[in-house]
């Protein structure tokens, strides 16, 4: 679109307006009018449209993050978080999404959002040792340590019985504090719940090794 000639950009301009108006519930011609705008520097009217062609959806994660990081290299911050939140939406399983949204979020010193956001993640699979831990990771960039390790213990008496995940995802916060005995403790205790838990014994043999 930046090639085009001024009176290219208007002729596609209009047409991509046309066709918003023909076919308003079409969120693919928002997204063509958005990106034309775009490229006339006109970013309030632009939001607007990315907005609109957001809340008509159906459209795909994979379609709004290159949005995003078109919107991004253009340096339209709002015009970004629209994109990634959106994103998001409509994927929540997928913790990349919350990973972009929470940096944007972090971006825009919106500090205590993206640290929610991580912690709403790390609720959402408990399954999921890698949400747990870049949880625990973020928190300690903001100081909030003690609130992170106070979520992974919780995890811990939760489904330490039912695995072994979030005994090492805690004895890794520990280490991560320099408290190793902490940690080898923990580990311990985590055996009594599961004694016949061949990979975690190799597991403690390795870390005891």
């Amino acid at each position: 679109v930046t090639k085009l000639t001024q009176n290219e950009q208007e002729a596609a301009l209009e047409s991509a307006r046309q066709g918003t108006l023909l076919a308003p519930f079409n969120a693919r011609y928002h997204f063509a009018e958005a990106n034309l705008l775009a490229a006339s520097a006109l970013p309030a009217e632009v939001l607007g449209n990315y907005a609109q062609a957001v809340k008509l959806r159906p459209l795909s994660a994979q379609y709004l993050e290159g949005a995003a990081r078109a919107a991004g290299a253009s340096g339209s911050a709002p015009l970004q978080g629209v994109l990634l939140k959106a994103a998001l939406q409509l994927n929540r399983a997928d913790l990349t999404q919350y990973k972009a949204y929470a940096i944007w979020l972090l971006d825009q010193r919106r500090r205590d959002e993206a640290l929610q956001l991580h912690r709403f993640s790390a609720s959402l699979d408990d399954t999921d040792e890698s949400r747990a831990r870049h949880y625990f990771y973020n928190s300690r960039l903001q100081g909030k340590t003690k609130e992170a390790l106070q979520f992974l213990q919780d995890r811990f008496k939760r489904f330490g019985s039912r695995s072994s995940a979030p005994a090492r995802t805690l004895a890794w916060a520990y280490d991560e504090l320099d408290n190793a005995s902490k940690a080898f403790e923990l580990l311990e205790k985590a055996l009594t719940l599961r004694p016949d838990d061949g990979e975690f014994q190799l597991y403690l043999a390795d870390m005891y090794g």
